[in-house]
């Protein structure tokens, strides 16, 4: 049976739809596993979820904190989002970077891997190794911007969300060793094409329009990732439907 859920996703009420196969025989099985290792550390668990565009990805992080609030057989797990360590948009506009072999403005790629601080994110992440608590910045979706100290960072167990955590780039290769435990998802690429084509009209863009964006943005993110990452230890694959089984499953 597929279910609705209501989500609280940066602020916004985002509905979502799972069935009980997703729920029950993969994430519930993934917050299982975070709780035995919270018990087994006697501290706090930081785990990753990195995928590619379009896979859903930051509503399946808030739907496995969701349910370890819904449940009371597992941790409590808190998201924070790699989002919150873009660069700022005053940053982006006047600094360039190679990205792909051209001399970019930052703002014109925003998303991509050289927009992110990861001296900011390494620093955060190494704060929740000694620290009760952290603050985290969070990227706002109504100024489209990063607020800096936006979110105290404290969970039992903590999801990090976001798509390049897994890079093995430069030096990008070792965000994954800050990590208890990582998750990937990945997925069929026209599903994936389809998706974010879609989202983009959603938002306003004609069909021409975001099928220009997903050429110029999120179809290079999405190759770029898929061709340079760690690999999971737990590995997802996001079906046709939006649900996810494991993968090889």
């Amino acid at each position: 049976m597929r279910r609705d859920y209501e989500l609280e996703v940066d602020g916004l009420c985002v509905r979502a739809a799972y069935d009980d196969a997703c729920v029950e025989g993969v994430l519930v099985p993934i917050l299982q596993r975070w709780t035995r290792l919270r018990d087994e550390r006697g501290s706090r668990v930081v785990a990753f979820l990195s995928a590619p565009p379009g896979t859903g990805k930051t509503t399946l992080a808030h739907m496995l904190e969701h349910l370890s609030h819904e449940r009371k057989d597992v941790a409590d797990v808190q998201v924070a989002s790699l989002d919150g360590f873009h660069y700022h948009q005053s940053y982006l506009e006047t600094h360039w970077a190679d990205v792909g072999g051209v001399l970019t403005r930052l703002a014109d790629v925003k998303g991509t891997l050289e927009t992110f601080d990861l001296e900011g994110l390494l620093g955060k992440l190494t704060e929740l190794r000694s620290e009760e608590s952290s603050l985290w910045p969070a990227y706002s979706r109504s100024i489209h911007d990063v607020v800096d100290d936006a979110l105290e960072v404290s969970g039992d167990v903590v999801l990090v969300e976001g798509n390049w955590l897994l890079s093995t780039e430069g030096a990008w290769e070792a965000v994954a060793g800050l990590a208890d435990d990582t998750v990937f998802v990945s997925a069929d690429a026209p599903d994936l094409r389809e998706r974010l084509v879609s989202r983009k009209q959603r938002g306003g863009l004609s069909r021409e329009g975001a099928e220009l964006w997903f050429e110029r943005s999120d179809g290079p993110n999405i190759e770029r990732l898929m061709s340079h990452h760690h690999e999971g230890r737990v590995k997802l694959r996001m079906t046709r439907d939006g649900g996810y089984v494991w993968d090889g499953a």
